[in-house]
């Protein structure tokens, strides 16, 4: 695989664990964590539309940071931020400790 192949498949995949599973993830287990967590709509409302304005700053402290520190850095940092957000909804015991 030439390294042009290798940085567009490696890219691709990056994308899709963290704006796929990390982002979206959250939005179907949300009955369930309404469940656990009593949440009212307004709540798990107010839960969604904070990680999606975090998701949409992030966004744009991406693209300063490519610029700055270079897309591997940019690209590990995301994945490791996705994974350690993806463990927090898991073991949120309260609708403060998810929201953050």
């Amino acid at each position: 695989m030439s390294k042009n192949a290798w940085l567009i498949a490696t890219g691709f995949s990056l994308i899709a664990v963290c704006y796929g599973f990390a982002r979206f993830a959250f939005g179907l287990f949300l009955p369930r964590i309404d469940a656990d967590l009593s949440l009212s709509p307004t709540l798990s409302g107010l839960i969604s539309g904070g990680s999606f304005l975090g998701y949409c700053l992030t966004i744009v402290l991406a693209a300063f940071l490519t610029e700055r520190i270079g897309p591997r850095a940019v690209a590990l940092a995301a994945a490791l931020v996705a994974a350690l957000g993806m463990t927090g909804i898991a073991l949120a015991s309260s609708p403060l400790w998810l929201a953050a």
